[in-house]
């Protein structure tokens, strides 16, 4: 994507025409890539968005890579009909909506909802599911929730505030699956879950609690915001 890079600066430098989003205008910011996944951001207007078709036919034609038209949206915020319409003839994509994922995760314009993790639920439950009726011992099962199914929602959970009603339908998940060797077992909890969370050397069985995880990774965005330096995310806030 470092040609296309280059390709989007000439391109913007030779026509006085193109502008910036006005979010993305003080850092110059026009694109977003990560391996095949590509997100392009300008004003909207259709001058703009011609500068930005030349430049991706001109990698099209160097490189003979095309977007592909079936998953590729366009997304547009307090522009006209007509101009929506025309930026639609151009690019000939679909008009999308939020939410879409990016790099595994949903990009969402509001409060994350119970629905919007419906991926990441149904990852966890098919891991469950997968694991139940073979007999594991508790150590096996204890095992399973400390390296597996907590990572599962690390990633999530580093970079959007998960839903409380999220969080307990999680860990109620892993108290069932710790606490119950088959499917359909109805033993209960021997040990309240807030001592299970406790580290292993205050009593605990070292499973991290996930609402107070999530809490810790979002202030760790705080300090990046006020103390981060070579951070693209912070340069945008600042901006």
């Amino acid at each position: 994507m470092e040609v296309l890079s280059k390709i989007l600066a000439k391109r913007f430098e030779d026509s006085p025409s193109f502008k910036f989003h006005w979010r993305c205008d003080k850092i110059k910011l026009s694109h977003l890539c990560f391996a095949d996944d590509l997100i392009m951001l300008c004003h909207g207007s259709l001058s703009s968005a011609r500068v930005v078709k030349a430049a991706l036919d001109e990698f099209s034609l160097l490189s003979g890579l095309h977007a592909n038209h079936a998953k590729s949206n366009n997304f547009t915020s307090g522009v006209s009909h007509t101009i929506n319409q025309q930026l639609i003839n151009l690019f000939g994509y679909t008009v999308g909506s939020l939410p879409i994922r990016y790099l595994g995760i949903p990009i969402i314009s509001s409060r994350l909802r119970l629905r919007d993790c419906s991926p990441l639920m149904d990852r966890v439950a098919g891991r469950l599911a997968s694991w139940l009726n073979r007999g594991l011992s508790y150590a096996g099962r204890l095992q399973l929730i400390v390296s597996v199914l907590t990572s599962l929602q690390v990633f999530w959970a580093s970079y959007l505030c998960l839903p409380k009603n999220f969080l307990n339908i999680i860990e109620q998940k892993f108290r069932s699956f710790l606490w119950r060797e088959i499917e359909g077992d109805n033993k209960g909890a021997k040990i309240c879950w807030s001592i299970i969370c406790l580290p292993k050397k205050e009593g605990g069985l070292g499973i991290k609690d996930l609402s107070s995880w999530n809490k810790a990774l979002m202030i760790r965005h705080i300090w990046i915001l006020s103390y981060g330096t070579n951070n693209l995310w912070s340069f945008w806030i600042k901006a």
